[in-house]
This record gives structure tokens, C-alpha cells and sequence, in this order.
């Protein structure tokens, strides 16, 4: 077979080369303007973005000898296009023309062989901590009576809000009358054939390629070392309302009314939620929320404790806690956190337990998770109407990031 020498190389990395260079200036504007997944709309700063890419790239073009405009139509130009669902990015579409002049083709041909090379850059919002995933199961491993990756059971509705459900394994869906809803995003599983009951969930669950869990390793191990050592803590007698203070624990047990001062929370042991516990969070020292690290040990609570506690913002610095992150399990710690409570109960902020399994429970109607839960294995598991809002942490997830896609 002969194959006609072409300059269509040349033009391809001409096209190349502009396409990734509009992808850049607008990874820059967005970054710069603090666009991100939870604000993306296709208009505003991403039409300003989407603008400046197609500049870039005609300039980026005509630097190496070629000339494209802003039209697609003669096959030679750029377009930016924007998409916000499912998934949120602009693609930089670059087209050039390319003809093949050779005296053998002549013979063939009365005009000269055309060609148009292509080249997309897509440009993808930064994502929120969970990759725009309210529920991330990290374990691989193949379904096991839904024991590994995400499952979902009992007979309740489950509506998640903002975000979606990635289980880099298994996907299970155990119940008569169990509903996933899932209202802006995905639903994906890590290879063909993981995934039980793909009916009970909406929309339909997709296989996909598994996310390193590495990704989400972007929290530094917080310093105990700055709060003190106070040792066991368990309520009881008559008191009728307890206060924790940050520090370092080995065993905390709340069987009567609690609130916990605002700050770090380092355990060694359990922090179990029982009897008649109730817990809830005091702004402290200028901070507002809490952080708890399981360095060993887990976190419990019941269905009949009301529990409301929540991460500290960003702004002020609430160091030594973590901004966003209400449940830290250290990496190794393969124990178990169990969010649960009365209709009054909510949990607001990141849940993250690398090596451990999340389980969040809906016993009443009413029990709010604004969360992004991310383990080895989650479980959500309800006999009643459940509601599962993404809470969308832009400083702890993935920056803007392109990639040359086609």
C-alpha cells in the first residue's frame, strides 16, 4: 500500500498546539476568577474564558503559519463550547485544512487529496473535595454480598443533591422499595458486571474508569501536638450539660447532653454517641466547628441521639483543625464511622476515611447529611425518606485541569 506523504503532521500539531494553548489561557482565567464545579454556569467569567481560548488559539496558530478564524464551517477555525451537565468544562475545537500534494496523487487525482485535522482541549471546572461526587467508595475490589465499594439498603428513598456516586468496585442496590435518586450527577461503578440492582438507581448507573484514591490524599496530618492531653472523657451523674474542650483523647463517650468547643478533636480510641446523648457544637476561641482525627478507632452514633455537628469554615483560619472536615480517619485506620440520629440530627462537612468503611444511616424522616463521604467502603443504609446534599469544598479538591481529548 502506498501511503502519500502530507503536510497534514505539520498541521495536526498546528492544530494541537492552538488547541492546548486556548485550554491554557482559559485554565488560567478560571482559576484566577474562582470559577469552580459548585458556580459553573455557561455564561459570565466562562464566556469571558471560553473567549479568551478561542483568541489564544488563532494567535497561537498564526504564530506557526497558520491562519484559522473564529468559524468551523470552511473546517478551518476554533470554537469554544461549554457544557454544565453532567459534567462541567469547555472544549477548545481547533480545525485545520491540510492538502496533499504529490506528482503520484496527480496521477490519481485531478486536485489536490484535503484533509481537516482536528484537535480538542477539554477544560474541566476545579472540582470540589469528592470530584463532584457526594459518595466515593475507593475499594476495587469485586462484589462481595455488598461488602465492598458502595451499597445502598432497606426499603427508603435516598436523594442526593449537587453530586453524584463513584465506587471505584462494586455497586449494590438491595431493597423492595430502595430508590437512589441522584439530582445533578453520575452514577459510576468500576468495571462491567459490578453492579447489583442497576434499576433501583437513577440515573443509570455506568462503568468507568476507577480514580486513584491518592486524589483525595490532600489533607495534612493535623497537629494534636497543639491541643492538650486530657485523656478519657464519658458523661454521667446529674450535670445536666457537658462541654468538651479541644484535645487529644483516648475514649470519648457521650451518654447525656454535650456541646463540643470548637477546634481539634484527636482520638486514639472511640468516640461513641449513646444512651441519652445529645451532641452539638459552641464557637470557641474566634473558631466555629470542629475537626475530628480517628487515629485509631471510630466514630458511632444511634438512631434515637440527636446530633448536630459541623466542620469550621475556611475563613477564619481554623488551624489546628482542618477547614471543611468535620471526620478525619487517618490513613491505616480501617475501623468504622457511623453517622446516625434523630429527625433533629445533621452533619455538615467532609467525612473521609481512606482505609475505613463510612456508614450513614436514615432512621427518621428528617436527618440531614450536607457531607461528602469518601472511604474504602460507604454504606448508606434507611428505612425512611433520606436526603444526602454534596458539600462542595473547592479548596480541598482538584484544581482547573485540561486535557488534550481528541
Amino acid at each position: 500500500m502506498y501511503c502519500f506523504p502530507t503536510e497534514g503532521t505539520g498541521k495536526q500539531n498546528a492544530a494541537d498546539a492552538a488547541s492546548l494553548a486556548g485550554g491554557g489561557a482559559a485554565t488560567q482565567y478560571l482559576e484566577a476568577n474562582n470559577i469552580h464545579y459548585s458556580n459553573w454556569n455557561c455564561s459570565g467569567n466562562v464566556i469571558n474564558a471560553m473567549n479568551i481560548a478561542e483568541n489564544t488559539a488563532i494567535s497561537r496558530a498564526s504564530s506557526n503559519d497558520v491562519v484559522i478564524d473564529y468559524d468551523l464551517s470552511d473546517q478551518n477555525g476554533v470554537d469554544a463550547q461549554c457544557s454544565s451537565y453532567p459534567k462541567k468544562y469547555i472544549d477548545v475545537i481547533t480545525q485545520v485544512a491540510a492538502e496533499t500534494r504529490t506528482s503520484f496523487a496527480h496521477l490519481l487525482f485531478d486536485q489536490p487529496l484535503e484533509q481537516t485535522v482536528e484537535a480538542v482541549t477539554r477544560v474541566y471546572a476545579r472540582l470540589p473535595f469528592g470530584s463532584g461526587n457526594a459518595i466515593v467508595a475507593l475499594n476495587e475490589e469485586v462484589c462481595d454480598l455488598g461488602t465492598n465499594g458502595a451499597t445502598f439498603t432497606g426499603d427508603s428513598e435516598v436523594h442526593l443533591t449537587g453530586g453524584g456516586v463513584l465506587s471505584n468496585g462494586c455497586l449494590t442496590g438491595e431493597g423492595n422499595a430502595l430508590i437512589v435518586d441522584v439530582n445533578s450527577g453520575e452514577v459510576t461503578y468500576g468495571e462491567e458486571n459490578q453492579v447489583t440492582h442497576p434499576e433501583k438507581f437513577t440515573p443509570s448507573p455506568q462503568p468507568g474508569m476507577p480514580i486513584n484514591p491518592d486524589t483525595f490524599d490532600v489533607f495534612p496530618e493535623p497537629n494534636c501536638s497543639a491541643v492538650p492531653d486530657l485523656g478519657d472523657f464519658q458523661t454521667g451523674g446529674s450535670q445536666p450539660l457537658w462541654e468538651l474542650e479541644p484535645g487529644r483523647y483516648t475514649n470519648i463517650t457521650v451518654e447525656h447532653p454535650t456541646v463540643m468547643k470548637s477546634g481539634l478533636y484527636c482520638l486514639t480510641g472511640d468516640f461513641v454517641i449513646a444512651g441519652n446523648g445529645t451532641l452539638g457544637v459552641d464557637p470557641y476561641n474566634g473558631i466555629n466547628g470542629v475537626t475530628i482525627y480517628l487515629i485509631s478507632g471510630g466514630f458511632s452514633t444511634q438512631g434515637s441521639n440527636e446530633v448536630n455537628i459541623y466542620a469550621p469554615p475556611v475563613s477564619p483560619n481554623p488551624s489546628p483543625a482542618i477547614p471543611d472536615v468535620l471526620i478525619f480517619m487517618a490513613p491505616g485506620n480501617t475501623n468504622q464511622v457511623i453517622l446516625t440520629g434523630n429527625s433533629s440530627s445533621t452533619y455538615t462537612g467532609i467525612v473521609y476515611a481512606p482505609d475505613g468503611d463510612i456508614e450513614a444511616r436514615g432512621s427518621e424522616v428528617g436527618i440531614g447529611f450536607n457531607t461528602a463521604l469518601v472511604g474504602n467502603n460507604v454504606y448508606v443504609r434507611g428505612e425512611a425518606y433520606m436526603e444526602i446534599s454534596y458539600f462542595q469544598s473547592p479548596q480541598n479538591g482538584t484544581p482547573t485541569f485540561l486535557e488534550l481529548h481528541k
